[in-house]
């Protein structure tokens, strides 16, 4: 998808593309937070050394091995990427008291049967790139930089592209801390301040096959389509 941005001014967008798929297999065993997969013929089973540092992963549920209908399909829940890459085998570690789950931690044990994916989260850097190749406005200015407003339930937390010497995502309530990885949700929109000349920019991803679940509405969020069609009121 190609995404235009005009100068000055603010844009909506959201991204109803998916991120290739890192991993799959049909759960077998859950125990606690841990998912045991039953993996595809030729899969080493190291999922949990596949996911690289300075991103974020979730698993999703896209069917029953048994072909019958689970309420489960659709579901997502976010992994502990640390303690998957220690895991065993073929074991992923669910973070159970992530925000961005859309079922509770009570409903993993009904897992057991189903298929699921695991991908990245798209980021700052997978959808506006970042470092030497980005084609966007970087400052050390603020008010010079190109912007990205997502919001976190009470406000919006607001990022810039920081010039340097590799040009990188930083926040702009202070600090020198790299936010390159700040993840966008499945279905979560944003807003983009382009600040100077007109902007052109693509995503590549897969379109989603199976039902999609939102995040719980806590505080309210800034909804996206998940699929790439057109919508209405």
């Amino acid at each position: 998808m190609t995404y235009q941005a005009l100068p000055n001014q603010l844009s909506a967008l959201g991204v109803p593309l998916l991120r290739p798929v890192v991993g799959a297999g049909t759960v077998s065993v859950v125990s606690g937070n841990s998912l045991t997969l039953v993996l595809p013929m030729g899969d080493s089973g190291a999922v949990g050394q596949r996911f690289l540092a300075g991103e974020s992963y979730f698993l999703e549920v896209v069917g029953q091995a048994d072909g019958s209908s689970s309420t489960t399909v659709g579901q997502r829940f976010e992994i502990n990427g640390s303690a998957s890459a220690s895991a065993g085998a073929g074991v992923v570690v669910v973070d159970s008291n992530s925000a961005l789950n859309t079922s509770a931690a009570s409903t993993l044990a009904t897992l057991v049967g189903a298929r699921i994916v695991i991908r990245p989260h798209w980021t700052l850097k997978s959808i506006f790139g970042s470092g030497s190749g980005t084609s966007l406005n970087a400052s050390e200015t603020v008010a010079k930089a190109d912007q990205v407003y997502l919001w976190n339930g009470a406000g919006f937390s607001v990022y810039y592209l920081r010039k340097g010497a590799s040009p990188e995502w930083r926040s702009v309530s202070g600090g020198a801390t790299n936010q390159d990885g700040v993840i966008v949700p499945p279905g979560v929109g944003l807003y983009f301040r382009r600040q100077d000349g007109a902007a052109s920019f693509s995503v590549v991803g897969e379109v989603r096959a199976t039902p999609f679940v939102r995040s719980p509405l806590g505080k309210g969020q800034l909804v996206a389509s998940a699929f790439p069609l057109p919508a209405s009121d």
